[in-house]
């Protein structure tokens, strides 16, 4: 996502499927709409992806990463991934409340 919150590439997926293996496709699809990623790329991404894994596929395309540390507790703007989550809450409550 940007840093408005806007989706700038994407892979779909079965929904019983973990996030974290797809990071690489998902990576691929972002550099592929964008004509590349800009250099010193930042990715925040939750503890999920938390994983020495993780850690060398960003490594090897040279992007930097803050990714929130395991059996840690995060603060809410720990990550910058806070925006999509609180957004995405937002929205969740606004269409049930105009479900009641």
């Amino acid at each position: 996502m940007d840093g408005g919150g806007i989706p700038v590439g994407f892979v779909t997926a079965p929904a019983n499927r973990h996030d974290s293996p797809l990071l690489a496709e998902t990576l691929d699809a972002a550099a592929e709409a964008l004509g590349g990623l800009p250099e010193a790329t930042s990715i925040h991404l939750d503890r999920g992806y938390d994983s020495d894994t993780t850690h060398g596929r960003l490594r090897e395309r040279g992007l930097v990463a803050e990714i929130s540390k395991k059996g840690k507790p995060a603060p809410l703007t720990a990550t910058k991934r806070w925006v999509v989550e609180r957004s995405g809450s937002w929205q969740a409550k606004l269409a049930h409340k105009k479900l009641l």
